[in-house]
């Protein structure tokens, strides 16, 4: 289900370029699985992450960054670790649902 673009430069209720963030962080092939991943799963650890991926710490650090930046993922710090969870309401402000 895409997003609809009205007269007042809003998407569903987010500001055209709020929306336009959410869907090219989505538009990467990692990012993409990252954010089906934690559909998933609901919380992942970024070592988690980092392992079902097999990339490199510096990769996974910048995929969650283009994530965070768009407002997609939530993160909780438990100690030296980070746990990241999707921003479901973000996600069907703009109209995307996601299956477990």
């Amino acid at each position: 289900m895409g997003c609809v673009l009205s007269s007042r430069r809003t998407i569903g209720a987010l500001p055209v370029e709020a929306a336009a963030r959410v869907h090219r962080a989505r538009g990467h092939e990692i990012r993409l699985a990252i954010v089906r991943a934690l559909a998933a799963r609901g919380e992942l650890s970024g070592a988690a992450l980092h392992e079902r991926f097999r990339r490199s710490q510096p990769t996974m650090v910048a995929h969650f960054a283009k994530l965070r930046s768009a407002g997609l993922l939530r993160v909780r710090k438990a100690g030296a670790r980070n746990f990241y969870a999707l921003n479901h309401r973000l996600l069907r402000r703009c109209g995307i649902t996601l299956s477990r």
